[in-house]
């Protein structure tokens, strides 16, 4: 199903928050087949397929195609990416399983929840967008390589890179392990672009996912014994840390500017673009240690750090760390979000500008998710069809928003 999956902040009573993560993957197509099989075997029981029907109907899905019910119409919209991929038979057994809760979802129908209200669909058809040479496209895995030479590499799906300790295959880099004492340690710089993601793990098997627009930089290889180092340049990254215990115990730090994050085998996001005032730090698992010049703070799993770059300062909360980290995994997350944030992260992922005609609809408040994959055309006439924009013109790579 594709579009926007779109969700109040509520607590299903006896449902998990990792269910709830898995659900809003399969709604947005963004499930890979363990998942979907996690899901499959939790919906085998009838009380879940009842908690899966209430939380649809409490966090509603928007698909056009749908609006009027048509089973068989729906059962297809549904099924027919997912099904065209399968592969193997387990995953058909999913969607046999998955059936009676799908033509819940669709039964129920579709609707879009704003903070505010729920607007009307308003049917224009006089009121036609502008699309000319559409150039806009959805990332993809790309980035550039930059050795301790200064020489630059590109990585994308159809160049291939190996060398004495490192190898790509387009959509990853993976780092060998090499025992390299201190005096012979050297770096390498991945870049990844607007409209890019990447994947690499370093020699100590510590993974990281890099968003678009993000420069992370990195020893070749680790001095054994000594403390990990890594820095984030800017941009956004998530870590999955190989513990101390597997590095001769050896911590790890990532650093950005004036801020560090201290970690012993944990994993957490980092969000640190240019174009932003603050730095934030979400923990998932483990533990971190953050601080500055001025300041040190302690996270918890399900706790985020604001660094102010005004005032040096660290704002502590709770959040549902779904929102921060689901971009890795195929979905960018919303939660009480204003349009012209959400734009932002959309412009860096689908490489293009976006231009607010109408200065009201910057501060329009959305919570829900989208699929990484989503068409851009498909997305605005969503937010067109609903009312949230009046009419939107593409040019190029540029967006206009009236």
């Amino acid at each position: 199903m594709s579009g926007f999956w779109l969700r109040y902040r509520y607590k299903s009573k006896g449902m998990n928050s990792n269910m709830e993560k898995l659900i809003v993957k399969f709604l947005t197509n963004a499930a890979s087949d363990k998942e979907l099989l996690e899901l499959q075997q939790w919906l085998n029981q009838t009380e879940n397929e009842k908690l899966f029907a209430k939380y649809v109907q409490l966090h509603r899905a928007i698909n056009k195609s749908v609006l009027n019910f048509d089973s068989g119409k729906a059962k297809e919209i549904l099924f027919q990416k997912i099904e065209a991929e399968s592969k193997i038979y387990k995953r058909k057994l999913f969607y046999q399983t998955l059936k009676y809760a799908a033509m819940v979802v669709l039964a129920i129908g579709v609707g879009l929840f704003m903070l505010t209200k729920r607007n009307e669909v308003i049917n224009n058809p006089a009121n036609t967008p502008v699309i000319v040479n559409n150039q806009i496209k959805s990332g993809e895995a790309k980035a550039i390589l930059t050795l301790s030479d200064g020489s630059q590499i590109t990585l994308n799906k159809e160049n291939r890179y190996t060398s004495e300790n490192v190898n790509s295959d387009g959509e990853q880099l993976v780092y060998h392990n090499v025992d390299t004492p201190e005096e012979k340690i050297t770096y390498n710089t991945l870049t990844i672009p607007r409209g890019g993601q990447y994947f690499v793990q370093l020699s100590d098997s510590t993974r990281v996912w890099l968003n678009a627009e993000t420069q992370l930089k990195y020893p070749v290889s680790f001095e054994r014994g000594v403390e990990r180092e890594v820095e984030l340049v800017y941009g956004e990254a998530y870590f999955e840390v190989s513990s101390s215990a597997k590095n001769a115990g050896a911590g790890f730090q990532v650093s950005h500017n004036s801020q560090k994050v201290d970690v012993l085998g944990t994993e957490f996001n980092i969000k640190a673009y240019k174009d932003e005032s603050t730095t934030t730090t979400t923990l998932v698992e483990g533990k971190v240690r953050i601080s500055n010049s001025q300041h040190q703070k302690k996270l918890i799993p399900g706790e985020q750090a604001i660094l102010h770059f005004t005032t040096q300062e660290f704002l502590i909360s709770n959040v549902n760390v779904f929102d921060a980290v689901s971009w890795k995994d195929g979905v960018f997350s919303f939660n009480h979000m204003e349009l012209e944030e959400i734009m932002k992260v959309l412009s860096r992922w689908y490489d293009m500008e976006v231009i607010f005609e109408n200065p009201a609809l910057r501060k329009q408040g959305f919570t829900g998710a989208i699929g990484k994959d989503q068409n851009i055309v498909d997305l605005l006439n969503t937010l067109k069809e609903f009312n949230s924009i009046k009419n939107y013109q593409i040019n190029d790579k540029t967006i206009i928003l009236k």
